[in-house]
């Protein structure tokens, strides 16, 4: 089921906006990317997937936290926590398939510093093919705004890459 131009335009200035937006006390009581998707997590998970993806969710944005502060070992170590967590047995394929986007995401960053660009290329797909495969389900809807914040991701990749020509045509 694809999106109609209309709903993908209201995401993107949706996302747009977001990026201009200044902190402020208005933008405090607007509903953001996180906050939404809180609520279809809430909302289409079991309190025991809920309790897994959060484990995921925590680990990755450690592991993102510590790869933006130049701490690349210690990024690995909360990758290596969120992995286990998808490699569980118990884990629902929505479950999983949101956890490998969050993870993916954050491990991409972690390559792109280190310019390990192909790798970053690859989990930013892998993150891209698992928002897809949710999106098909229209409660899932809010991942277009992981979808594009990716793709800028991947322009920026190419371009630190040295391919500013495959960044221009992705955007």
């Amino acid at each position: 089921m694809g999106m109609d131009t209309a709903t993908g335009d209201r995401i993107f200035q949706a996302y747009r906006a977001g990026l201009l937006r200044k902190p402020g006390k208005e933008s405090r009581n607007r509903p953001n990317y996180p906050m939404l998707l809180s609520l279809v997590v809430r909302e289409r998970f079991s309190l025991k997937q809920r309790a897994i993806f959060r484990r995921i969710e925590r680990a990755s944005w450690q592991g993102l936290c510590a790869a933006r502060a130049g701490e690349p070992e210690l990024a690995g170590r909360h990758f290596e926590l969120a992995q286990k967590e998808l490699d569980r047995l118990d884990i629902a394929t929505e479950c999983r398939l949101l956890g490998t986007s969050v993870l993916r995401a954050a491990q991409a960053y972690l390559d792109y510093r280190e310019s390990r660009f192909e790798e970053a290329r690859k989990r930013i797909f892998t993150a891209m093919d698992a928002d897809l495969a949710l999106g098909q389900d229209e409660a899932f809807s809010v991942l277009e705004l992981h979808r594009i914040q990716t793709a800028h991701n991947l322009m920026r990749i190419d371009l630190r890459a040295g391919s500013p020509e495959r960044a221009l045509a992705l955007a």
